[in-house]
């Protein structure tokens, strides 16, 4: 339960420095009096002080003090159970099948079919806000409940379930042929696809809660405002009730599980012809290909009625999203041999393509693509490419129907007791400092260190992006060698690589408001232009969360491989290993606003895998090391300087905001058996030394996404030591 508190100097509701919320917990287990002191032991007021703090047996504060922060219930079963890793079930069909027309002519269709559930299990918490029995009313469903407060009752509860469950379909019908006796070739195809999905997701009724805030008493003689039932007492002040023992009728006051549905469309047709351009051009013939592509979009998604009312608790009110749109390309690529057999130049080619892609809700663009392949001798390769590629904005990122979500202001302003929070190294002192930077009409000369915040919620607003968005672009450049001697099967590249990819489209979702104020760049920084404080209280009002235009994303660096094959032991032994070291990560989500990331989690400085095979007969033995290099977020957390401190509890403390390199092992074995070795069965283990992923500080200081201690990255592995054992048959 969530006090704020109003006795002044000398009450018995501890909190942090400068704040006016705390935390009051039930005594489950029986034992938290050995540990901790009780409101009635708090406090210099008399304890006939009607004012004081005053609760029924079995409730102590708690998350005020390193010794509180101990006994305080961090973790619960529901929150054990949630899937980590959605459950996935799959079932796919797939076939193809061809037939000669005549001699020149083919023709060709394929069939796909793919059915795809998955279950997440997780959990949630709810909340409402309700008087003391003798505060502002004398509310009887707060028996035991007295003094100068308002309480916040938060409850969990498991039923926060989501399944989806897609339905594909892909049907391709073509023809192709040669023409005539030339050199050249034709297709001509067309495709339909269709994806069905159902998402099943477990909602709180919104009146159930909405209804019942600040009542003075019973609700019982109410009915609800969107479903016209009669109204429940829910038993805010349970502690089994909030501990997720919800009896069966009030869950099912509470609770419902509806579907919504998304189905996405296309059709295209497309038809190409290659062959020869021009025969014995320089060092050879001049060969092309040309073609065409039209395709048609649509999009309607429905959700769930309970959505679509804004009847959905803590979710957001969305309607209908609907859209359509079609594509027109013609696209043409030449391989231009230059110069062949002389010295140095064993063979020059060019390769140069391009296309022109018009959209009806963009406009039209061209893209190209022009590669160098020059083989300098029979051991040395020089290749180099440079091109350009654009996506305009998807159907759902263009129509989404606009969505209102209403997020609790203690969630979404980092700025609320920003003084106390500081000292309990609950934030950076970037975001303090910040904090004290920002000047409202209340307060002129800054937000104070004890800052209460503004009304309870605040607004966010998402939409489509319809006539806004720009189409992302990308530019990308590569330039290395390689080396294929003659004295050994030995292959080694090098490669320099450049992309750049602007006006990527996204959605920034509601940590808006602390991506401003953990920027360096505050408070010029873009994203504090896309929130706006309330001119009577200072609170954060409205979020605008829309499909924007990521400014810039930027990344260099090198490609290394080596593959080796060679005899050894009766059998063939090969060695492939690749590596890519990245010298730089930049991203800038507004222009001018760039940051470096290269070498923080997400982005590290070096990524490889090692793969041994050795091949004998019928069997097949493989041992592979993926490798990702350290990383550290230490100097992106002191502004350019090493950084491992911050405050707990007014204690400095040490903080890890790094990881060493790790390296998964996989082993496997292979047995390829019957007449024509049609059998195949494997048998291995992925991390075969169940490595766990690193660990690292979970206090808030805007650096790290974390689940349980450890950084959620893609690169590190959850799963931990994985067998796995597969049997197939060629036919």
């Amino acid at each position: 339960v969530w006090i704020y508190d109003y006795q002044g100097e000398g009450g018995n509701v501890p909190f942090s420095p400068g704040g006016r919320e705390a935390k009051a917990q039930f005594d489950y287990d029986g034992d938290l009096g050995q540990y901790i002191p009780g409101f009635e032991e708090l406090g210099t007021t008399p304890p006939d002080d009607p004012l004081r703090m005053k609760t029924p047996p079995g409730w102590f504060p708690v998350a005020y003090s390193k010794e509180t922060d101990a006994v305080t219930n961090w973790d619960h079963p529901f929150q054990d159970d949630k899937s980590f890793i959605p459950e996935t079930e799959k079932i796919t069909f797939f076939a193809e099948g061809e037939y000669n027309l005549n001699d020149n002519t083919m023709m060709y269709a394929e069939v796909l079919l793919n059915r795809r559930k998955t279950f997440q299990n997780s959990y949630r918490q709810f909340w409402s806000y309700i008087y003391n029995y003798d505060y502002q009313y004398s509310n009887p469903l707060s028996a035991g409940w007295t003094g100068a407060q308002w309480l916040s009752p938060t409850a969990i509860t498991d039923h926060n379930d989501q399944e989806v469950e897609i339905e594909y379909q892909r049907f391709v019908a073509g023809l192709t042929g040669d023409i005539g006796e030339t050199s050249w070739f034709w297709d001509l195809s067309f495709q339909y696809s269709k994806s069905d999905g159902d998402y099943t997701e477990d909602k709180i009724y919104g009146d159930s809660i909405y209804d019942q805030n600040w009542l003075g008493g019973s609700c019982e003689d109410m009915t609800l405002s969107v479903r016209g039932i009669p109204c429940q007492d829910i038993p805010w002040l349970d502690p089994f009730f909030l501990a997720g023992d919800i009896s069966p009728a009030m869950r099912d006051f509470l609770f419902t599980t509806q579907t919504g549905n998304t189905e996405y469309t296309q059709w295209s047709a497309e038809g190409y012809a290659s062959g020869e351009v021009w025969e014995g051009w320089g060092a050879g013939s001049i060969n092309g290909a040309f073609g065409f592509h039209y395709r048609e979009d649509e999009i309607n998604d429905t959700p769930q009625e309970i959505t679509r009312q804004g009847n959905a608790w803590g979710d957001s009110v969305a309607g209908i999203t609907a859209g359509s749109d079609s594509t027109t390309a013609l696209f043409g690529e030449l391989d231009i041999p230059i110069i062949a057999n002389k010295t140095g130049f064993e063979l020059l080619t060019l390769n140069a393509s391009a296309r022109w892609t018009d959209v009806d809700s963009y406009g039209d663009d061209t893209t190209y693509k022009v590669g160098i392949n020059w083989q300098i001798t029979p051991s040395w390769r020089f290749r180099a490419n440079t091109g350009t590629s654009f996506r305009t904005p998807a159907l759902f990122e263009l129509y989404l129907a606009d969505e209102t979500s209403f997020i609790s202001q203690r969630f979404l302003d980092p700025c609320i007791q920003w003084g106390g929070n500081l000292d309990e190294g609950l934030i950076s002192q970037r975001v303090a400092d910040n904090c004290a930077a920002t000047m409202t009409e209340d307060y002129p000369d800054g937000l104070p260190p004890d800052y209460t915040g503004g009304s309870i919620t605040g607004t966010v607003v998402s939409k489509g992006g319809l006539g806004r968005l720009e189409a992302e672009t990308s530019d990308s450049s590569t330039i290395g060698i390689v080396w294929q001697p003659d004295f050994a099967n030995l292959s080694v590249s090098v490669d320099y690589f450049d992309i750049e990819v602007n006006d990527q489209v996204d959605q920034l979702g509601t940590s808006i408001p602390a991506g401003c104020y953990a920027s360096e760049f505050f408070p010029d920084d873009p994203l504090c232009g896309l929130f706006d404080r309330s001119g009577i209280n200072s609170g954060i009002e409205n979020v605008q969360d829309d499909f924007i235009n990521v400014a810039t994303q930027t990344n260099k660096g090198w490609d290394v491989a080596l593959q080796w094959i060679t005899d050894l032991w009766g059998g063939q032994f090969k060695l492939d290993t690749q590596h890519t070291f990245q010298t730089e990560a930049i991203t800038a989500l507004f222009e001018g606003f760039e940051r470096d990331e290269n070498g923080q989690f997400g982005e590290p400085e070096w990524v490889g895998r090692f793969w041994l095979t050795w091949d004998k007969d019928d069997w097949s033995f493989f041992w592979g090391i993926d490798m990702i290099g350290d990383v550290s977020n230490h100097e992106s957390y002191g502004d350019g300087e090493y950084k491992d401190d911050a405050l707990y509890r007014g204690e400095t403390v040490r903080v890890v905001l790094s990881a060493d390199e790790v390296f998964y092992h996989t082993f496997s074995a292979t047995k390829y058996f019957g007449n024509d070795q049609e059998w195949r069965a494997v048998l291995g283990v992925r991390n075969a030394f169940d490595e766990d992923p690193p660990r690292v500080t979970t206090l808030d200081l805007g650096e790290l996404n974390t689940d349980g201690g450890v950084p959620i990255y893609s690169q590190y592995d959850y799963l931990g030591r994985t067998w796995y054992a597969s049997l197939a048959w060629d036919f």
